[in-house]
């Protein structure tokens, strides 16, 4: 018993499903090989819509590439503000004059919180701000040569001429707010109207009005009276035109003015 069992056990052990022994190592040899030809032949993975520059000659490849195309595509930030630079196009110079337009810096702080990269800032800020300004719908920056100029031509003379007319509009602007005790924002909105062209022609028909009803208000009216009254004294107190150390000094007019002083104040 003991010799048969050693006699047929190899062929037991061993033994296939078909019964010759060597079935199972066939089958096993063909898994093996079919494992070994999808390792090294199968299709290779390209995600859908994957530009052909990213295509590699394997799966390593391609990964390779797509990270460097990720890389080159992240947004270089600058440290701070001053990274940023901006040339404003013909039509917004006027509006981003100075460099340190607080408007712009503000901008620029912007760009830098939200990631917008240095080399596409100009073209932001031109794009944004650029239909508007043509449509009209941002009033045009401030200009005093422009005004002056416009200002010269409404009043039919040159540049001394609208200066004297700004210096007057100004003195009689401050009268006015002062006389009618207008509230600090409304009285410095009325003599800012003084810095416009348009302001100042506004200023001059409210003081020829005044000057109908005998209503002085300074400016050219205080220049020609004879004395000045209490009140108009001290609503010239502040004039710039009679400090002798401005730029707005009048002459004539601070000889008026002293002359009222005397009369009104005697000794």
């Amino acid at each position: 018993m003991k010799y048969a069992m050693n006699k047929y056990w190899p062929l037991i052990l061993f033994a296939a499903e078909d019964g010759n022994g060597t079935g199972g190592e066939e089958d096993n040899a063909g898994e093996g090989g079919e494992g070994a030809d999808d390792e090294g032949g199968g299709e290779l993975y390209r995600p859908d819509g994957l530009d052909q520059n990213f295509h590699g000659e394997n799966d390593r490849e391609t990964i390779d590439k797509l990270m460097a195309g990720i890389n080159d595509a992240k947004t270089v930030l600058p440290e701070d503000i001053t990274g940023y630079e901006f040339k404003p196009t013909d039509e917004l110079k006027g509006y981003f004059g100075e460099k340190d337009d607080p408007v712009l810096t503000a901008a620029k702080s912007a760009a830098l919180k939200h990631g917008i990269a240095p080399d596409v800032f100009q073209n932001f800020i031109n794009d944004t701000f650029g239909d508007p300004v043509a449509q009209g719908l941002l009033a045009p920056p401030y200009d005093p040569k422009h005004e002056m100029d416009s200002l010269a031509t409404m009043l039919g003379g040159d540049a001394k001429v609208a200066e004297k007319a700004i210096n007057d509009a100004e003195a009689v602007a401050a009268n006015i707010a002062q006389s009618l005790k207008l509230p600090e924002g409304a009285g410095k909105f009325f003599e800012g109207m003084a810095e416009t062209a348009s302001g100042v022609m506004i200023i001059r028909a409210v003081q020829g009005m005044a000057a109908e009803k005998g209503i002085p208000l300074g400016g050219k009216d205080a220049a020609t009276a004879a004395h000045f009254s209490k009140e108009q004294l001290e609503n010239l107190g502040a004039d710039p035109r009679i400090n002798p150390s401005s730029g707005k000094y009048d002459a004539e007019l601070r000889k008026k003015y002293d002359a009222s002083f005397q009369a009104l104040y005697p000794g």
